[in-house]
């Protein structure tokens, strides 16, 4: 009588930040925020939650560590070349679509301090209003008016359920078309207000 043939076990995968940072995005884009915690993380990677501190000694660090993630993303998505309100409106959009695929990146950019990766896109977008001709403080209230108007659109257009309202239903039947003529009109106001200065 032959014996039977054991089942090699599956190889572990290795674990690594990478790993644990690419889980916990899959888990906050599925279950929000709320749901991410070290323990349900090791659980979702087969591992004991305290290799997970091998890689990221806190919960902190780990959405730190998402948030370089995604700006990492948004600086290679950028165009080089353009007049300053189309690099902007590039620039703000690449911001929107990353928060359509990923609604992690929207809890984790309300949740957590800036990283370099993000300050970098700050200053290039700051020296690139400026070189257009707003004044330093212009050009630091255009750029929070116009990451604030991305991420309270996301945060309410794709964290936020549905409210039943017949403004909520008409937007969200062209979200992409709503997106752009919000960006639209902030942009127009910004270059009127240069015009202005002339």
């Amino acid at each position: 009588m032959k014996k039977p043939v054991a089942t090699p076990k599956p190889k572990r995968q290795l674990l690594t930040p990478e790993r644990i940072m690419q889980a916990a995005i899959e888990m906050m884009d599925k279950e929000g925020f709320a749901a991410l915690s070290m323990r349900k993380l090791a659980g979702r990677l087969h591992v004991e939650a305290m290799s997970l501190y091998d890689h990221f000694p806190s919960k902190e660090a780990l959405l730190l560590a998402m948030r370089s993630h995604f700006y990492q993303q948004l600086n290679t998505a950028i165009p080089t070349r353009a007049a300053w309100h189309e690099l902007m409106a590039a620039n703000m959009t690449a911001l929107y679509h990353l928060g359509v695929r990923h609604p992690s990146f929207v809890a984790v950019h309300l949740h957590v301090l800036s990283v370099p990766e993000s300050r970098q896109r700050g200053d290039i977008d700051l020296a690139l209003l400026m070189k257009a001709g707003f004044s330093e403080k212009e050009a630091a209230s255009a750029i929070i008016t116009l990451v604030s108007y991305v991420i309270g659109f996301l945060h309410r257009m794709v964290l936020s359920r549905p409210s039943g309202s017949r403004i909520g239903e008409i937007t969200r039947k062209d979200q992409e078309a709503t997106f752009q003529f919000g960006l639209d009109a902030i942009l127009a106001g910004l270059k009127a207000s240069l015009r202005n200065k002339a």
